[in-house]
């Protein structure tokens, strides 16, 4: 509208510019001068302002180009996640490995066990190799078994039979919410029409009042159970199925409340693969979890293959176990509160969420730290000390427990956190990734019937 205007003006100045001109000169104009000075020169020159662009010169052209480019990549910029937290309660965790169980392997940890020399296993060259094994298992089955999927079945049924009186209390709570939850609407909805006078009384309304509501739901039981991706193949699920469902039934566990699944990890993907699982646990509000994570190297065949590419290849076996629920359960005791914050990068922000920046076993030497990551070259070195910057957390703090998996290291990671579950009650212990991940665990110990305790966020 602007341009408009000033062509108007433009046009009536240059008339008025024109004729005056010609009125003092005298000209006596032809037509075609008319033409062309009125006309045509006024015509082309706002035709050419009205549709002409401003031309910004290089540098501009540059400085455009560079701001553009700026805010795109600005814009694929990925943007900074918010804290957040995530909290479960462990029940029972245990470890056992070939020198030992639970506490008994940090107690040992500061005098280092060296692999014992096998007399069942040889390497390619039809040497004797050393082994991490655990030799119990070859005492109850009173054979040396040379297959690490028969050595897998044995540890999962020992480890279920162990937890047989654990297994009773929850199958006892799951009992007792499904009656009250099942029940109660039955009993509601039979009741006669003619009971429904406010002052009739009887032996069936008093039933019905002692039906108390428990005070904690509990609806399903899911097993899981952690292999290494090596023995996808070879392993029987439906053979360990049976073992499961059958301790299951003589502990009178209802069998549409049972779920068994079996996860297969490798070295790469597992710490990422655990953290999921955790993730998937919280969000069963009524269940409770049994998770067996379990591995073994001790096999013919494949010490065949490793040690032709790796002559000081040592196999080693363990297996760990917890109950996990997202509700506090104070009926099974042994309880661990892990606190999982997800998408912090310095330790001074997780202790500043937790409001844990003041604790005391900062101030002793007892290590409390337990890194997933080899702690040997400068840059890590350089990395941890970026994540405990500005706390009172130092390098004396980190637990050192010695590679007592040898070369079996595709669950080496879910080993190393089960281990934090281990540490003495009066200390909370703390699980880092240099590498892997942007989450730190926290676990401390808390009384079966405390009421200090909320329910977890």
């Amino acid at each position: 509208m602007i341009k408009i205007i000033l062509c108007i003006l433009f046009f009536l100045m240059f008339w008025v510019f024109v004729v005056y001109y010609w009125g003092v000169k005298d000209f006596n104009t032809s037509a075609i001068q008319f033409f062309i000075y009125l006309g045509l020169i006024p015509f082309l020159f706002t035709f050419n302002f009205l549709f002409s662009k401003v031309r910004p010169t290089k540098k501009e052209n540059k400085d455009t180009t560079k701001d553009k480019s700026e805010i795109l990549l600005l814009d694929n910029l990925p943007k900074e996640k918010k804290l957040e937290k995530m909290s479960l309660f462990f029940y029972h965790a245990q470890i056992e490995i070939f020198c030992g169980k639970n506490l008994k392997i940090l107690e040992n940890s500061h005098q280092y066990q060296s692999p014992n020399l096998d007399k069942f296993l040889k390497n390619c060259f039809g040497v004797h190799i050393n082994s991490y094994k655990i030799l119990t298992i070859d005492i109850k089955e009173k054979f040396h078994l040379n297959k690490g999927v028969k050595r897998i079945d044995v540890l999962i049924k020992e480890e279920i039979i162990k937890h047989q009186f654990l297994l009773a209390t929850i199958s006892g709570l799951i009992n007792k919410s499904q009656h009250f939850f099942a029940e109660k609407p039955i009993l509601k909805y039979e009741i006669h029409p003619k009971w429904k006078n406010l002052d009739f009384s009887s032996d069936i309304e008093n039933e019905v009042n002692l039906l108390v509501q428990p005070k904690h739901r509990v609806d399903t039981f899911n097993i899981y159970i952690l292999l290494s991706k090596y023995w996808k193949k070879d392993f029987d699920g439906l053979k360990v199925d049976n073992i499961i469902n059958e301790t299951l039934t003589l502990l009178s566990f209802p069998d549409d409340h049972i779920h068994i699944d079996y996860h297969f990890l490798e070295t790469q993907d597992c710490y990422e693969s655990w953290l999921n699982l955790l993730e998937n646990i919280s969000k069963h509000e009524y269940g409770i979890s049994f998770v067996i994570a379990v591995d073994s190297e001790i096999d013919e065949h494949l010490i065949l293959k490793k040690t032709a590419n790796n002559q000081k290849y040592i196999p080693s076996e363990f297996i760990t176990s917890c109950f996990i629920s997202s509700q506090l359960l104070p009926d099974l005791e042994e309880i661990k509160k892990v606190t999982i914050i997800k998408n912090v990068k310095k330790m001074k922000e997780s202790l500043k969420f937790l409001k844990k920046e003041n604790l005391q076993q900062y101030q002793n030497d007892q290590p409390f730290l337990l890194l997933l990551d080899e702690f040997l070259t400068h840059s890590q070195h350089v990395k941890f000390d970026e994540i405990v910057c500005d706390t009172s957390i130092g390098i004396h703090h980190i637990l050192n427990i010695p590679n007592y998996l040898g070369d079996t290291q595709n669950l080496a990671d879910i080993w190393k956190f089960m281990l934090g579950l281990q540490l003495p009650k009066e200390i909370t212990s703390m699980v880092v990734s240099i590498e892997k991940t942007k989450n730190q665990i926290f676990i401390e110990s808390i009384e079966a019937r405390s009421e200090e305790y909320d329910q977890p966020t």
